[in-house]
């Protein structure tokens, strides 16, 4: 019984491997949703075009932030999302503290190694 048992528990493991190993991580063969940054991690652009640049950072920011490039589909999303957003009028009286990077009119969003990248015009 014991036998049959560590036998049982072997085929199963062995078939869970070759299901793992045959599976992998989904093919690789060309697929753009398996593409990696050089640093391994998954890569959020194919090329410039699935970029856009932001100085916002939330739905009810009111003063900018420092310009950076994210996803074009993540930008969209997070529009969509803070058109829902039930958020209070920005105050005249608030200082927006000064942005120390470049204004977001002098850059342009490029993707650089499956990453978005902002960089200078």
């Amino acid at each position: 019984m014991i036998a049959r048992t560590k036998r049982a528990c072997i085929v199963g493991s062995v078939s869970l491997l070759l299901l793992v190993v045959a599976c992998g991580s989904g093919g690789g063969s060309g697929s753009g949703g398996d593409a990696k940054t050089p640093s391994g991690g998954k890569a959020s652009c194919a090329s410039d075009s699935d970029c856009a640049l932001t100085d916002h950072t939330g739905c009810c920011s009111c003063c900018p932030e420092a310009a950076y490039a994210i996803p074009k589909s993540a930008l969209e999303e997070e529009n969509t999302k803070c058109l829902s957003a039930d958020c209070a009028p920005c105050s005249k009286s608030i200082e927006c503290p000064k942005v120390a990077s470049a204004p977001i009119a002098s850059l342009v969003a490029k993707c650089e190694k499956g990453t978005c990248a902002a960089v200078p015009k």
